[in-house]
C-alpha cells in the first residue's frame, strides 16, 4: 500500500521523518518503520500546515524550503 509521510529539515541541515512521539505531538526520526503515515497527500499537507511549518524541534526551526511530503510503502 503506498501512503505518504514527511520528511523535514531542520535549518541547521539536520533531517528526519515525522514521527508520533506518544504524547499527542510529533517528533523526527530516521527510522523509516516509525514514519506517520497518512492515507492522502492531502492529509499530509493538512498535518504539516497545522502542526509542523512552524514548529521548531529541540529549539531549531524547520527548513520550510527543503521540508516535503514523501511517498512511503506500508
Amino acid at each position: 500500500m503506498l501512503v505518504y509521510g514527511i520528511k523535514v529539515y531542520l535549518v541547521n541541515g539536520d533531517w528526519g521523518y515525522v514521527c508520533n512521539n506518544g504524547r499527542g505531538g510529533f517528533d523526527m526520526t530516521k527510522d523509516e518503520g516509525s514514519i506517520l503515515c497518512f492515507q492522502t497527500l492531502d492529509e499530509a499537507r493538512d498535518f504539516y500546515y497545522r502542526h509542523i511549518r512552524n514548529a521548531t524541534v529541540n529549539g531549531v526551526a524547520v527548513d520550510r524550503n527543503r521540508t516535503a511530503c514523501v511517498n512511503v510503502r506500508y
